[in-house]
């Protein structure tokens, strides 16, 4: 009786363990402060995923905003700027410029239902950075990281 009991505990919790990803889209990607341009990322296949987030870390990112936005594919159509975020320009009172802190940005795409489904259940999604630069401070170390998120979501 003791291990059968010890045994549905550990098949119950076995869900909220090991069921996260990350996928890379851009790392320690250099930005010119001077200048303005658009990245473009790999798709992401995000299927069966309960919770999808796309964080955007700044690295010195004093005078850089990156507007990111996402399509998704859904029946066999892309659909673009389905949702946006913005990473924006500044720094928070008491930041060192040019320092390795930067800012973050987490653009929340499906939330286990708290938010509504802003992919409309695409499996796919395309994510396009829009790099502008601000014109002062141009540090030449600037840049920015990015990943998907994805977390499979456990229904009791």
């Amino acid at each position: 009786m003791k291990t059968f009991v010890v045994l549905t505990l550990c098949l119950l919790a076995a869900p909220l363990f090991a069921q996260s990803t990350q996928v890379n889209t851009f790392t320690n990607k250099a930005v010119d402060t001077l200048t303005s341009r658009t990245d473009t990322s790999i798709m992401v296949t995000v299927g069966g995923y309960g919770n999808v987030d796309v964080l955007t870390t700044g690295i010195n990112a004093d005078s850089i905003a990156v507007t990111v936005t996402v399509d998704a594919y859904l029946n066999g159509a892309w659909f673009n700027a389905v949702a946006s975020g913005v990473l924006t320009k500044g720094h928070p009172s008491l930041h060192t410029p040019a320092s390795t802190k930067g800012q973050n940005s987490d653009l929340v795409l499906r939330d286990q239902g708290r938010i509504a489904d802003l992919l409309q259940g695409a499996s796919q999604i395309r994510i396009r950075n829009v790099i502008t630069g601000a014109g002062f401070a141009p540090y030449t170390n600037q840049k920015y990281t990015q990943n998907v998120v994805l977390r499979k979501t456990t229904n009791w």
